[in-house]
């Protein structure tokens, strides 16, 4: 996984950075959380194999629900932590 914000600086400039760099420009950062998410886990894990799937089938449906929000209202995705996910929200005036 790569996120846009890196992934668009590398297709301006496809060459491999030879010092690191930074930019600077307003953004808003959300981070969100499972809430419940490790009892849910621990929960599901009592039922074997099965429980684990529908963990993972139960996970990737919400982040798809919510990877789908933060790209329909232009963020971008910066990380996924565990049960959780990092989002960048640029400032558009500046784009």
């Amino acid at each position: 996984f790569v996120p846009k914000t890196l992934l668009n600086t590398y297709i301006v400039n496809p060459q491999i950075p030879e010092n690191p760099s930074s930019s600077n420009f307003n953004a808003s950062i959300l981070f969100v959380d499972i809430s419940g998410f490790s009892a849910f886990s621990e929960r599901m894990a009592k039922n074997g194999a099965q429980g684990i799937e529908q963990v993972a089938v139960h996970i990737n449906n919400y982040f798809s629900q919510l990877i789908n929000c933060v790209y329909k209202h232009s963020g971008d995705i910066i990380k996924f932590a565990g049960d959780a996910l990092i989002c960048l929200f640029a400032d558009e005036k500046e784009n």
